[in-house]
């Protein structure tokens, strides 16, 4: 983000304001994305949490079995 720069004009935008927004939206992409990974590495202990071996095993095809399908 620090790199894009818009082209000058004659007519246009103050280059101090759209660094300061290029900055602001740079700041709050990389919170996103922060807080994604730490989202995803939260799911994955979860998963690896709730199956017995450890395995990360999801199938998309058919629900989680509940308490009345286990042994």
């Amino acid at each position: 983000m620090e790199a894009l720069r818009f082209p000058l004009a004659a007519r246009g935008y103050r280059m101090a304001d759209v660094d300061d927004a290029l900055s602001r939206l740079g700041a709050e992409l990389a919170e996103r994305d922060a807080r994604i990974a730490d989202l995803e590495s939260a799911l994955a202990g979860a998963r690896a949490a709730a199956t017995p071996s450890g395995e990360q095993h999801v199938s998309m095809d058919k629900p989680a079995p509940g308490p009345e399908d286990r042994p």
